[in-house]
């Protein structure tokens, strides 16, 4: 593995490595997280009504042996390189492990995931934080614990408050770490020339 690219954007470090090699064995799995709530009526007339999502992810891994001899055991996440045992692949990823743009020189098929590149580059870490901050602020607040005024119910419309205005103020910040998703991946892209 080598790496082929390295910088920072927007305060995000990066590496971007290269691997190539031989295909030695392969395997894929998918797992599917379904959510939903169902109700059912009081009586037969009112039915049942509901609603259920899922999620699938699908997972590929490669072991790869490359020119000098070290075998790698590559785990991809929502990027299937078709390939089998024999096959010479190059692989490229950011930070050793997030798996974006896989070629397969045997069957010149080439797969590139340009989510990946964005789901690394988005400030989840900085908004949890600043959100969980904001929200402890407004508990504070609401509860009267900053002006010295507890109650009981206070206690009680502080945390209701906190958990109404954290969850805008979370939703807010989703807008400028979009903006910053997208910068961030356009210069990673770029970097690799």
């Amino acid at each position: 593995m080598k790496e082929i690219a390295k910088g920072v954007a927007l305060n995000q470090s990066y590496s971007i490595q290269e691997l190539k090699g031989r295909v030695e064995s392969e395997t894929t799995r998918s797992e599917t997280e379904t959510h939903g709530r169902i109700s059912g009526g009081q009586n037969r007339m009112s039915g049942v009504q509901g609603t259920i999502s899922s999620k699938t992810t699908r997972f590929q891994t490669i072991y790869l042996k490359d020119d000098s001899g070290s075998e790698h055991a590559v785990e991809l996440v929502d990027l299937i390189v078709p390939c089998r045992e024999g096959h010479e692949l190059t692989l490229w990823g950011i930070n050793d492990g997030w798996w974006f743009k896989g070629v397969n020189h045997t069957t010149n098929k080439e797969i590139f995931s340009k989510s990946v590149i964005e789901k690394f580059a988005m400030p989840h870490k900085m908004i949890k934080r600043v959100t969980i901050i904001f929200g402890v602020f407004l508990f504070l607040a609401f509860a009267g614990i900053l002006t010295g005024d507890i109650s009981g119910l206070r206690v009680l419309w502080g945390a209701i408050g906190a958990i109404f205005f954290g969850s805008l103020f979370y939703i807010f910040m989703h807008i400028p770490g979009i903006i910053v998703r997208k910068m961030r991946s356009s210069q990673i892209l770029a970097s690799m020339g």
